[in-house]
Order: structure tokens, then sequence, then C-alpha cells
């Protein structure tokens, strides 16, 4: 976000797509005042759009036209969730999506 919000120039549009995380930097909010930034999410609004998209993305999934392989770099036992919070955390190593499992 801060890094958009440094190369956005004058009324440009910065979009927030999976912005979740800590942030290192603070954000200078004024910067985005004056710069009359507009900055959207792609976060849903309302429960029943969340519910939707978790329906249709638990339904692409399951029928295969997701690959999720790729993206999923870590599956960690719900018995140690400390540890997968701990690879989500450290930003030097190669964890890009970390699956605990709750079954395991």
């Amino acid at each position: 976000m801060v890094d958009a919000i440094e190369c956005a120039a004058f009324a440009g549009k910065v979009v927030m797509y999976g912005c979740i995380g800590v942030c290192n930097k603070p954000i200078d909010f004024l910067k985005v005042h004056r710069k009359r930034i507009d900055i959207f999410s792609t976060e849903p609004k309302r429960d029943i759009d969340m519910r939707r998209f978790y329906d249709e993305g638990t339904r692409l999934v399951l029928e295969g036209l997701v690959n999720t392989s790729e993206i999923v770099t870590h599956r960690i036992p719900l018995s140690r969730i400390g540890e997968a919070f701990a690879l989500r955390d450290d930003f030097g190593n190669d964890a890009l999506h970390v699956l605990v499992d709750c079954e395991e």
C-alpha cells in the first residue's frame, strides 16, 4: 500500500488485493488526500457476498478448475498452528500460502 500510494499519479486509483498482513512502514494518508487518490478494496462489502464467493471458490477447487497445488506451499497440522503463524509472519522464507489442516 505504501509503495502504491507513492507511485500513484494525481487522481489515481489504488486497488487493494490481498493486503492482509503487517505494514512495516507508516501510511501517509495526507499524501492520499493531496494526490486525490481513490482506494478500492476487492473484499466483499456484505456477508452474503462473502458467502457466495466462498461457495463459488470451493466449487471451483472441488471441480478441479483451480489448481491449488502451486499456491499452497506449506501444510501444517492444527496441533502445530504456532508454526503456521510463524511461517506467515517471516517475510524471509518461501511461504506463499500456509494451509492449516484441521483434520490431521
